[in-house]
């Protein structure tokens, strides 16, 4: 510290926030809240997905479906402009070999919670238009039966 003044407005610029890490900060904690169904009880969170080597045509997202509604709910299709096609998949072992099919819908029951994990159930992105990289993020639209379109912003990360 110095009584010099210049010194001191330079100590005190040096403490004051900064604008750009606090505008990051504010976007990721955006992106990490949950989006919310409107008037339907229905909430997507921990939304995410693994980053891809160069040169993949597929990817994979992850989230939790929670319904805390009186009613079902059913998740109809998926998009985003980062896939040429996104499809509902899941991964199961029958008889000790893994199989992954194709699911046409996912039932999220009332008062139900529905988590989609590696290994399980998951969110294929097909046709991919760039790798996926760590720290990036993209939108992912899930249109549900009684929830209508809600866009979700998907983070792409290593430590998951």
């Amino acid at each position: 510290m110095t009584d010099n003044p210049r010194g001191a407005r330079i100590l005190l610029r040096t403490m004051r926030p900064r604008p750009a890490p606090l505008l990051r900060g504010l976007l990721l904690l955006l992106i990490a809240c949950a989006a919310r169904g409107a008037d339907t009880g229905l909430f997507i969170g921990h939304v995410w997905a693994r980053p891809t080597p160069p040169g993949a045509t597929v990817g994979a997202v992850y989230l939790d479906l929670n319904n805390q509604g009186t009613s079902p709910e059913r998740l109809l299709r998926l998009s985003s402009p980062v896939a040429g096609a996104v499809q509902l998949h899941e991964t199961r072992d029958e008889h000790g070999l893994m199989k992954m099919r194709q699911l046409p819908f996912i039932d999220v029951p009332a008062g139900g919670t529905v988590k989609a994990a590696p290994g399980a159930l998951h969110i294929m992105l097909l046709g991919l238009k760039k790798p996926l990289l760590d720290g990036d993020t993209f939108a992912l639209k899930l249109l549900f039966a009684a929830a209508g379109e809600l866009t979700v912003q998907v983070r792409v990360r290593t430590d998951r």
